[in-house]
């Protein structure tokens, strides 16, 4: 069990580690989230937004032998959720429709890691395997769809909702070749279009289970469709386009891009939010898409990664309000990584 004391900032020491995400008052995003190391960077931080007092755990070792355990534990829990996705697909293939036990049962074990964001992001980043891209994106889609909807305040039920349309929403590709989903080139144009009516054919297998919410349905057709009119099957924008599929399309592009596939490299989590704030405000729902990088972007603090001069660094502060230039730690040097520097985030290391 760990032992948890709340103590003054003034009282604060190097090496203490944050128990609970600091928020400022009035704010639900954290400014520091838990497990985060104390060091003269972070206090400081805490001190300009006014905090007075944070929660700090007292037996480290007993935290790392708890993360450890949790880490594994999902580990362990990711890959048989990535094997029932596979198996439903594969029944998919095979003319069997989908079971509406097997997917209430995935979707009560996806929801119930709900509280534990940092570890499945964690996961997800460690267990990307383009090999088995179809059945991993589907997963961590619908994780992702989950803890935006947590996020923006949704009951379960409607977060439900969404565990089902991220786990269906790319169904459709089973019936896709192998050679044009894997294909290293570019795709022809009459490839791509065949790659594009997996939005219908998704839609179409949902619709013969008469038991699965209209809205999941909708969001499998829906969920490549775009603010702007410029998305696909119907074109549709703005307020024709359901909530559901709002979500769905920010978590499916957010995990598409920070995958490796065989035609493309992986982009960093950074690298995606300048993509996606870019392309923002003309894509997707600004309401949500705000909210799902405001939240995310802090649960990259504490990572290692390495910088385009090869030196490996840790990520340890995120500004609120500029999030795609975290603050990197390499030994007793800090420093923001932006465009004046020209130093960049590489890759993410364990």
């Amino acid at each position: 069990m760990v032992k948890i004391k709340q103590i003054d900032i003034d009282e604060c020491i190097d090496g203490n580690v944050i128990a609970e995400d600091v928020r400022m008052e009035g704010i639900n995003i954290p400014i520091v989230i838990r497990n985060s190391i104390i060091n003269d960077y972070i206090k400081s931080k805490l001190i300009n937004y006014n905090i007075k007092s944070i929660q700090v755990i007292q037996d480290i070792n007993a935290l790392e032998t708890d993360n450890y355990k949790q880490q594994m534990r999902f580990v362990k829990e990711y890959k048989d959720l990535v094997l029932q996705v596979k198996l439903m697909f594969n029944n998919a293939v095979n003319g069997k429709s989908i079971i509406e036990d097997d997917l209430v049962k995935l979707t009560n074990r996806v929801l119930s890691n709900s509280e534990v964001v940092s570890k499945v992001i964690e996961v997800i980043d460690i267990m990307r395997n383009h090999d088995e891209y179809t059945y991993t994106h589907s997963i961590n889609v619908a994780l992702y769809a989950m803890f935006i909807g947590k996020w923006m305040n949704l009951n379960e039920e409607e977060i439900k909702i969404l565990i089902h349309a991220g786990i269906l929403h790319d169904i459709g590709k089973i019936k896709i070749p192998l050679t044009i989903l894997n294909k290293p080139d570019i795709l022809t144009e009459k490839e791509f279009a065949r790659i594009k009516e997996h939005s219908n054919d998704g839609y179409n297998f949902c619709k013969a289970s008469t038991w699965l919410h209209s809205e999941v349905k909708e969001a499998v057709l829906s969920h490549h469709e775009r603010e702007d009119g410029s998305g696909y099957p119907r074109g549709l924008k703005k307020e024709q386009i359901s909530v559901y599929s709002k979500i769905i399309a920010i978590a499916d592009v957010y995990d598409a891009l920070t995958s490796e596939r065989v035609y493309k490299p992986r982009q960093t989590p950074f690298d995606t939010f300048k993509h996606m704030i870019r392309e923002g405000y003309q894509k997707y729902d600004i309401g949500i898409l705000n909210t799902f990088l405001d939240y995310i972007s802090f649960y990259y603090v504490g990572s290692k990664v390495r910088l385009s001069d090869n030196r490996v660094g840790e990520i340890i502060f995120i500004h609120p309000h500029n999030i795609i230039y975290p603050t990197i730690k390499v030994d007793d040097e800090y420093f923001e990584v932006n465009n004046c520097n020209q130093i960049k985030i590489v890759e993410f290391v364990q």
